[in-house]
């Protein structure tokens, strides 16, 4: 049972990790697409 304990935690850390850095991509592309779109505006 401890394997199977063992297993299961890096399994989650591995989600984990895949969110955090699909999470932070996301956050990137809107923050960069906002800009962009100030920019527009002020012209």
């Amino acid at each position: 049972s401890e394997d199977g304990n063992l297993i299961n935690t890096s399994d989650e850390d591995k989600t984990t990790d895949e969110e955090e850095k699909a999470h932070s991509i996301t956050a990137i592309w809107n923050f960069e697409k906002q800009n962009y779109y100030l920019k527009d505006l002020k012209r």
